[in-house]
């Protein structure tokens, strides 16, 4: 049996694909409202990697618009609470930092 679980994030929304075999899934869409997520830094960041592992920058930016004024804070943030790397094609991902999570 494979299980598995992406989501997908548009506007807040996550998108859900469950496989529970490998003929057999099933799709969702979840809300996931960032007034509902914690507005201390650490705690939100926290949140946010329990819900995915590994993000895209703009795929976490909706979360972090009310925690983050500009850009350079939102950056500063990213260094402080994740850690960057990036794929073969070139994508940037964050994850959280081992001491954070």
């Amino acid at each position: 049996m494979v299980h598995c679980r992406v989501f997908n994030f548009y506007q807040g929304y996550c998108l859900t694909h469950v496989v529970e075999t490998a003929t057999v899934t099933t799709s969702g869409l979840q809300w996931f409202p960032r007034t509902e997520l914690p507005s201390d830094p650490l705690s939100r960041f926290n949140d946010l990697f329990l819900v995915r592992p590994r993000w895209k920058v703009e795929d976490m930016e909706p979360f972090l618009e009310d925690i983050a004024v500009d850009k350079k804070e939102r950056e500063k943030f990213l260094m402080k609470f994740t850690r960057g790397s990036a794929d073969d094609k070139g994508n940037r991902y964050y994850t959280a930092r081992a001491n954070h999570v």
